[in-house]
């Protein structure tokens, strides 16, 4: 289903919801004036007690439930900028919409399809659309997950080989729709359903959200590692990687640009080759090392040129796993230029957070217990 369909419905119940609100109110006037002065105080308690259980239904009833997909790599590598994407969505909730993150949603399957496992993505494909058949709506802060969930769930089926025409074939045969085409016409990549509700940056005030209080807390003990940018001097220029698959599946790119034009904390740079691959690719990195690297090389090059006298700040991208090849690529050249999510950027809090591959000093606690690191995949 289209997003423009999936919205109008859910705008729609809410019509109906205020629909039956108003009629509450009407008939409670209506009651009030019939009865009188002299009416009983029972009856007009039992009146206010039939509105607010009647109210109390229809919000059951009619509310809307906006689901979050964290997607691996952010709940891995990169929690903060699942924090700050909850935050964004948040804040363009309409009334009777909620934002839920079902605790037993996992990967979605992108490794296994790549691999050539179609029969365990379609089990893992199938695990996300009974996560999440409760929502209404479901949001993905990636081009490369919801291409996944968007354009090839609907051609998986269990043992068998995906069919790309498989969904438009099982519409013309008029058969009810599977649970994965479902959940894939009901998903949306985070910077499409921000530009949809007309999400206005500079109006965003990111250090009134709970979600973000524990980062900016750590920010005020001076527990994150001093940086070498003057991070409150703006604006900042920005190079924006458009990822493979926010180009050709999600179609989504042109939104992370036109959200970046609203903020008034940063100024884009054009990038030459700003829409060619990082050479990351998943598991593609992995079959083909050499080519992945010599990509990878080029574009590092070309997100930190100087395009019109104009040298980029920082890297942004609305895809992580682009932006944790293109930090170590920029290591391993020994070029110093921040990278952030898009989603950090709008919401404010790349101010105070480390960018992906900075070192940040221990807390005492993790002095005590000693040092780990990380590893990226």
């Amino acid at each position: 289903m289209p997003l423009g369909v999936t919205l109008a419905g859910h705008h729609a119940q809410m019509k109906v919801q205020a629909s039956c609100l108003h009629l509450c109110c009407f008939w409670l006037v209506c009651r009030s004036q019939a009865t009188g002065a002299g009416a009983e105080k029972g009856a007009e308690g039992g009146v206010l007690v039939f509105v607010l259980v009647f109210v109390a239904g229809c919000r059951k009833i009619f509310s809307v439930k906006i689901g979050f997909f964290v997607t691996c790599l952010m709940n891995s590598m990169r929690p903060s900028a699942a924090f700050a994407s909850m935050r964004l969505i948040e804040h363009c909730l309409d009334a009777g919409e909620t934002l839920v993150v079902p605790s037993v949603q996992t990967c979605c399957g992108q490794v296994s399809f790549n691999s050539g496992d179609p029969a365990g993505a379609y089990a893992t494909a199938l695990q996300q659309a009974q996560a999440f058949s409760a929502c209404d709506l479901v949001i993905v802060p990636s081009g490369s997950c919801g291409g996944m969930i968007q354009k090839h769930y609907p051609t998986l089926d269990p043992g068998e080989e995906p069919q790309e025409e498989r969904s438009a074939e099982q519409s013309k045969a008029g058969h009810e729709a599977s649970p994965l085409q479902v959940l894939a016409g009901k998903t949306v990549e985070l910077c499409q359903f921000l530009v949809q509700r007309h999400f206005d940056p500079n109006s965003f005030d990111a250090e009134a959200s709970s979600l973000l209080a524990m980062p900016a807390a750590r920010a005020a003990a001076h527990e994150v590692a001093p940086h070498s940018h003057d991070r409150a001097s703006m604006p900042w220029r920005v190079a924006l990687h458009q990822s493979c698959s926010s180009l050709r599946e999600t179609q989504s790119a042109q939104d992370a640009i036109a959200l970046l034009d609203r903020a008034a904390t940063v100024t884009q740079v054009p990038v030459e080759g700003s829409d060619e691959c990082c050479g990351f690719g998943g598991t593609f990195c992995v079959k083909y090392p050499d080519i992945s690297a010599s990509m990878l090389h080029r574009k590092c090059e070309t997100l930190t040129q100087p395009t019109d006298g104009k040298v980029p700040d920082m890297i942004v991208s609305a895809d992580l796993g682009c932006l944790l090849n293109i930090a170590t690529g920029l290591r391993h050249q020994g070029i110093n230029r921040p990278c952030y999510h898009i989603a950090e950027v709008l919401a404010g809090t790349w101010r105070h957070s480390p960018a992906i591959g900075e070192d940040a000093p221990m807390t005492s606690r993790a002095k005590h217990k000693g040092a780990r690191n990380v590893g990226t995949k």
